[in-house]
């Protein structure tokens, strides 16, 4: 699952039976975590992981594309105040987010 949007343009999730239930960029539906899990489909491991930091957090945080992006936005998340700020405000992010 962690590998397919590094190899698609486009994904379809399909239920039971054939029906498509989710479509878009592999971004998009692999961000939708409930409805993954509710089509018992394991979300990537970047949306669960930045899904627990925003319940911990108790705001909404933006989700990276890439485990490159993801370590960015740590290292500048760690370095503005040890764990203490907003991954939403950091520079050069694409402002994705969970929802």
């Amino acid at each position: 699952m962690n590998l397919v949007p590094e190899l698609a343009d486009e994904v379809y999730v399909l239920a039971h039976g054939g029906e498509i239930v989710m479509h878009g960029t592999p971004l998009d539906v692999f961000l939708r975590v409930e409805q993954l899990r509710a089509a018992n489909i394991e979300p990537p491991i970047l949306a669960e992981l930045f899904e627990r930091l925003a319940e911990r957090a108790g705001q909404r945080l933006a989700v990276p594309g890439s485990v490159e992006e993801a370590a960015e936005r740590l290292a500048a998340l760690a370095a503005e105040g040890q764990g203490e700020g907003d991954l939403d405000e950091l520079p050069d992010s694409d402002q994705r987010g969970l929802g």
